[in-house]
């Protein structure tokens, strides 16, 4: 088939045409996908979290928090952990127990046992083809100490305010929150 007869079977049926138009879309499509840039990952590592991220995300919300107690956008939260983000992964422990008997006469026998344990992480596949430990859980990072920093954090009734409010929310003692006002 020549172009001219291509050409003339588009003419005489429009259903054709934008069939082909269609194709050539989808093929610009499919050309166009292969140059844009692969998607951006974010700060976590295969959905993991980072301490860092966990640590930015809950002074953002107790800086929310303490704002709207005191009226401010006058507000520093800074957030100290014990320990990071703890991953506990799913393992099988194999056991075995070997016991020797040795008997020397006169009903006189000498037992040894040997035990030995054996421990191997759970692996699943993993999309990007190779193999991982199964995630059973994420531990939370435990927090040392908080500190806030705003306006009227000097006021005593504020103040307790505010502790009341960092001690419920984040499940710490009082004595690990401390609260201080703005220097002029």
């Amino acid at each position: 088939m020549n172009l001219d007869a291509i050409k003339n079977s588009f003419r005489e049926k429009k259903s054709g045409k934008l069939i082909f138009i269609i194709g050539i879309v989808g093929i610009l499509l499919i050309f166009l996908s292969t140059l844009l840039p692969k998607s951006v990952k974010s700060s976590t590592t295969n959905g993991l979290i980072s301490s860092e991220d966990y640590v930015a995300s809950l002074e953002k919300k107790i800086g929310g928090m303490v704002s709207d107690i005191v009226g401010t956008k006058k507000v520093k939260v800074l957030i100290t952990l014990n320990s990071g983000v703890e991953y506990v992964y799913a393992n099988e422990v194999k056991q075995d127990t070997d016991k020797m008997e040795n008997s020397q006469g006169n009903d006189k026998k000498d037992t040894q046992q040997k035990d030995s344990s054996e421990k191997k992480y759970v692996l699943v596949n993993a999309p990007s083809g190779g193999q991982v430990a199964l995630l059973l859980t994420e531990l939370t990072p435990k927090i040392r100490g908080v500190v806030v920093v705003c306006e009227g954090g000097e006021n005593e009734t504020i103040s307790d305010n505010i502790k009341a409010a960092v001690t419920t929310a984040l499940d710490i003692p009082s004595t690990s929150v401390c609260v201080t006002g703005i220097s002029p």
